[in-house]
């Protein structure tokens, strides 16, 4: 069993293992709900992990629904304010924070994604693949269909091209100069229509 808790102790768990994917997310919500430049996270099945202690702790915060639904869900004990798992909405998995867990959970960081919104403060180094928006949203898409998409990483120069061309984060928020690639991508899809 890997062991986690938060930063209080008041919240425990226990994982049976993950085989992933370990995901660095840079997305705008993920990197406001940690206070870092990306949250760390793992995806576990739902029957591998259970909380031990402190279930009466757990607080939830769902973001409002800014581009399309599941909502952005954060939780967190509500003693400390530690992040701890988050289901999906069926419960069928569980996102983990890395940060959280106690003990080695065998498995490291496969990918930096959402990286198209990364922090301009925060140089990615480690030499991971990087996946944009459209990448990880194509790779989740065909996993849930099946099919195998090809995945080609991102250059660091390549993913600020993309960057300049998406207006919305991962998880719906506005972008700060999004009226400017707003106007860019309704130019794009009325070229496109015709």
């Amino acid at each position: 069993m890997i062991k986690g808790s938060c930063l209080c102790g008041g919240v425990k768990f226990e994982i049976r293992g993950s085989k992933g994917p370990f995901e660095l997310c840079h997305c705008n919500r993920c990197r406001k709900a940690t206070g870092s430049a990306f949250a760390a996270g793992l995806r576990v099945r739902g029957e591998d992990l259970r909380i031990v202690q402190g279930q009466e702790l757990i607080k939830t915060f769902k973001a409002p629904i800014i581009d399309a639904p599941p909502p952005y869900t954060n939780r967190f004990c509500g003693r400390c304010g530690s992040p701890v798992p988050v289901p999906s909405d069926d419960a069928s998995w569980f996102e983990v924070p890395a940060g959280a867990l106690d003990d080695d959970p065998k498995i490291r960081p496969d990918k930096h994604i959402y990286i198209d919104f990364k922090s301009p403060w925060y140089s990615v180094s480690d030499g991971l693949p990087q996946m944009t928006k459209s990448q990880i949203q194509a790779s989740r898409r065909a996993v849930v269909s099946g099919k195998e998409i090809p995945f080609r990483p991102l250059s660091t120069r390549a993913a600020g091209r993309e960057r300049q061309l998406q207006a919305i984060d991962a998880h719906g928020r506005q972008e700060p100069d999004g009226v400017r690639m707003r106007a860019r991508r309704t130019a794009r899809s009325a070229s496109t229509d015709r």
